[in-house]
């Protein structure tokens, strides 16, 4: 039995994994520097238009995310 290699197998994949949203970090920093916990900060950006979960802001603030203007 003859053995097939697949088709494409040298073909680069796509990143998987969420997008990141650019988010206001000086409004961020700024928030949490007045002492607003993180859940706080992200009812207020969603009132703002911009839709963040409080783990989000989380990882922006301990530096596990890059934050991004």
């Amino acid at each position: 039995m003859d053995i097939i290699p697949p088709v494409g197998s040298a073909r680069a994949l796509p990143k998987r994994g969420p997008k990141h949203k650019p988010l206001p970090e000086d409004l961020v920093k700024q928030w949490a520097g007045e002492g607003i916990g993180t859940k706080a900060i992200a009812t207020m950006l969603t009132g703002e238009g911009v839709e963040v979960s409080y783990k989000t802001i989380q990882r922006l603030l301990s530096g596990q995310r890059v934050m991004m203007v």
